[in-house]
């Protein structure tokens, strides 16, 4: 899970097998349970979701990635 104040978005992803500071791993029962608050997008990028719109791991990875930098910029600004 990865997130932006100032694009006041969540982002689900799968996994991340090495540790990232800018992200937090949540297990499935915790991401699917997951809420945010009023006025918040919740994104959900995980595998098995994104292979039902018949997207790749590396194209998921991809866009997750730029998702997580964009809202780690904007927080940046918004802060």
């Amino acid at each position: 899970m990865s997130y932006g104040y100032g694009a006041r978005t969540v982002w689900l992803g799968d996994l991340d097998p090495e540790r990232s500071p800018a992200g937090y791993d949540l297990c499935t029962d915790h991401a699917d349970g997951l809420s945010v608050p009023q006025g918040w997008e919740r994104s959900d990028l995980r595998g098995e979701r994104s292979d039902r719109r018949g997207e790749g791991p590396d194209r998921r990875r991809g866009r997750a990635d730029r998702r997580a930098d964009a809202g780690r910029l904007l927080s940046r600004r918004a802060g």
